[in-house]
């Protein structure tokens, strides 16, 4: 090889070099510009997503709270408890509350309430009323439970059974299957061997039995 071809071949080298390491750079210079439009994107994204999860948690508490406000809403309900409790008035009730719960509420039973009237387990509605009755009131038969009342309607309960017990003979009379007579043997049997303790005790006067029993039973209750 001459010199004017080694010269030329080294030439040729030279310049592969130069052009090799301006690619190389211009790689290199788009590679940082990618990898800071990667990261500027990602602080972007990162705020954004911040933001929206701030927004989103706000978002979620005020549902949340309006929620807890609209339950607390929903589940009070208000009952007049009056009669025979020791604090009379209208009480606020969680949704669900029995008539206990309403007793309860108005500081229990007095002395005197006739306990045994008033089924206990009974579901309270808002806007009812609930009376509880005397042992008086509840012995003569002249007491009225009102449930379930809103406005001026409610369901009334009314006792209106004799009590064998106490009844005189004309009242005895009025009992279904008992006249004159039976009401006589009634009276006479009631004197010689105390009050009745039940009412199928009856059976044990005589004339009356078991089929005439069936006809006055819904119509008979014993007080002590």
């Amino acid at each position: 090889m001459n010199n004017k071809s080694l010269k030329k071949r080294v030439i040729e080298i030279a310049f592969i070099i130069v052009i090799s390491c301006i690619l190389f750079l211009s790689c290199n210079h788009d590679s940082e510009n990618r990898k800071l439009q990667i990261s500027k994107a990602g602080d972007l994204n990162s705020s954004e997503l911040k933001q929206s999860g701030l927004e989103t948690r706000e978002r979620d508490g005020e549902d949340e709270t309006s929620d807890c406000e609209s339950a607390d809403e929903q589940t009070e309900l208000y009952v007049y408890v009056c009669g025979a409790v020791v604090n009379p008035g209208l009480y606020a009730l969680p949704e669900g509350a029995r008539a206990m719960d309403a007793v309860t509420a108005a500081g229990g039973f007095t002395e005197d309430a006739a306990r045994d009237i008033i089924n206990l387990a009974e579901p309270e509605t808002d806007g009812s009323m609930l009376r509880i009755p005397t042992k008086q009131e509840a012995a003569d038969g002249r007491y009225e439970t009102s449930v379930g009342m809103t406005g001026t309607q409610g369901i009334s309960v009314n006792d209106t059974r004799i009590d064998i017990n106490s009844a005189d003979a004309a009242k005895l009379s009025e009992i279904p299957g008992i006249g004159e007579t039976k009401a006589k043997a009634i009276t006479d049997y009631r004197e010689r061997n105390g009050k009745f303790s039940k009412e199928e005790d009856l059976m044990n006067v005589p004339g009356i039995k078991a089929g005439t029993f069936e006809k006055m039973k819904d119509y008979i209750k014993v007080n002590p």
